[in-house]
This record gives structure tokens, sequence and C-alpha cells, in this order.
């Protein structure tokens, strides 16, 4: 629990800087998005239940195993949070 509270922190608080480039590209099977729609039709315990969902996801054992599954086992992802207009401030910058 305390892991998905610190996670569901980060993602709620931090604000992302770009990652240096790598010297050659990951080679990933998926490059995912997840653009989150938080605008004032939602309440914090609806965030807070939102984000968790994506993280409960994220962690499901047959979701880590189609990860896996692929020819190069791992995906990208990136997370960010808009309301109203999209900015280009992610939560969570890409991750491998």
């Amino acid at each position: 629990m305390f892991d998905m509270l610190s996670l569901l922190a980060c993602l709620g608080c931090a604000q992302a800087t770009p990652l240096p480039m790598p010297a050659a590209p990951a080679a990933v099977d998926v490059e995912l998005v997840l653009a989150v729609d938080i605008s004032t039709s939602m309440d914090e315990r609806e965030f807070a239940l939102q984000r968790a969902g994506y993280v409960e996801a994220l962690r499901h054992p047959d979701f880590i195993k189609a990860v896996r599954a692929g020819t190069n086992g791992r995906i990208a992802i990136a997370y960010f949070e808009w309301a109203g207009t999209i900015r280009d401030d992610a939560v969570l910058a890409w991750q491998i």
C-alpha cells in the first residue's frame, strides 16, 4: 500500500523534466501515452481512484506478462494530465 501511495504522490505532484537522450534509443514494443482528463468534473477522491486504477493495471500480472511476451519485452510509458487545454508538462516523462 505504501508503494502505491508514494507513486500516486509522485504522479500527482511531480513536474517532469526532460530526460537526456540516450546514445542509442532503446527498442520497445509499444510507446504508450496515458493522457488523463483532470477537469473540474472530478473531485480529489475521483482523481485518486483514477490514478490508483492506472497503477493497479500496470502492476497486474496479465499486463506484465503481455509486455514480456513482446519481441523486445518492454514498453515505454508517459503519463500526463490536462484540464481544458493540453499542456506539455508531463506528470511522468517517458519511462521504459
